[in-house]
């Protein structure tokens, strides 16, 4: 029990990563970012940090709506919603996209992927610090990749060390 016991807080949050990744944005005048984690069951993105806004989340189908999915490297929601047409059913979904979008004044989205799947998502905000995020596009492309690899490989640690817990406890 006491092996078990140092093994699991040898397991990293995720949470405690993206507050160091958010200073460093901060350096940069970047300051209102949100980091979503998906949630593996429901299919949805939820928001990791910062805690406050705990009810902030996106669904599977709002995440199609951002055409997540292709492989793009930022993404700007107000410019792929503009001019898209969408079917009755998915209106209503679109909606309340375009209503998250303009309540978190969200002007990019910076998906993160572990095997080719997305595991998290960056999101940028504020209307006032949009002209600083296209200053430092170069930075943010550099810094993205950084931040991928290293939360990839706190998941894969992680996943291990819980492997390694439920094998002690079988």
């Amino acid at each position: 029990m006491k092996e078990i016991n140092i093994l699991k807080e040898k397991i990293i949050k995720p949470a405690d990563f993206f507050k160091l990744a958010a200073r460093e944005f901060k350096k940069q005048n970047l300051k209102s970012i949100y980091f979503f984690r998906r949630h593996s069951q429901k299919n949805t993105f939820w928001l990791e940090y910062p805690a406050k806004e705990k009810n902030f989340y996106l669904s599977k189908e709002e995440i199609s709506c951002l055409s997540l999915n292709k492989g793009k490297e930022v993404i700007y929601p107000q410019e792929e919603l503009a001019g898209t047409t969408y079917l009755k059913h998915e209106a209503v979904v679109l909606e309340s996209l375009k209503k998250k979008i303009q309540y978190y004044e969200i002007y990019a989205l910076i998906p993160l992927y572990l095997e080719g799947k997305i595991i998290s998502l960056i999101i940028f905000s504020g209307n006032k610090e949009k002209h600083n995020f296209y200053k430092k596009y170069k930075y943010i492309k550099k810094i993205k990749l950084e931040v991928q690899n290293i939360l990839a490989s706190i998941l894969l640690y992680n996943q291990a060390i819980k492997r390694i817990i439920k094998n002690k406890t079988k």
